[in-house]
């Protein structure tokens, strides 16, 4: 059993401009593993939400969409073995919030490079 940790980081510049790393970018998990999204950064806040609603989750507990804050990564329970899971992918987005430098108000970016778990 491992602990994957996918790193989501997210800048803000005075000027407003961003910029965001996800690495990496596909995971690959075996039974037992699970799935940390460690936010850092200038991130308030992150969501992970499956592309295509419809896919099987291969994973115990919490099903998407799963919150994390810098305080408290997001984070997947033990994936599970099961005939229709044993070679799934799933495709997901990051939705993260983030405070304005200029107005100080939580403003919203969608990250959604098709990124997988498999």
């Amino acid at each position: 059993m491992a602990r994957k940790v996918v790193k989501v980081d997210l800048k803000v510049r005075k000027t407003g401009a961003i910029t965001i790393k996800v690495d990496p970018w596909e995971v690959h998990s075996v039974e037992g593993d699970t799935i940390n999204w460690d936010f850092t950064g200038d991130i308030a806040s992150g969501t992970i939400e499956l592309e295509f609603a419809r896919r099987v989750w291969p994973f115990e507990g919490r099903k998407p969409p799963i919150r994390g804050t810098k305080a408290r990564n997001a984070k997947t329970g033990r994936r599970l073995v099961h005939r229709r899971m044993a070679s799934v992918t799933l495709p997901y987005r990051v939705i993260l919030q983030f405070r304005d430098p200029t107005d100080g108000h939580l403003r919203t970016a969608v990250v959604d490079p098709d990124m997988v778990i498999d």
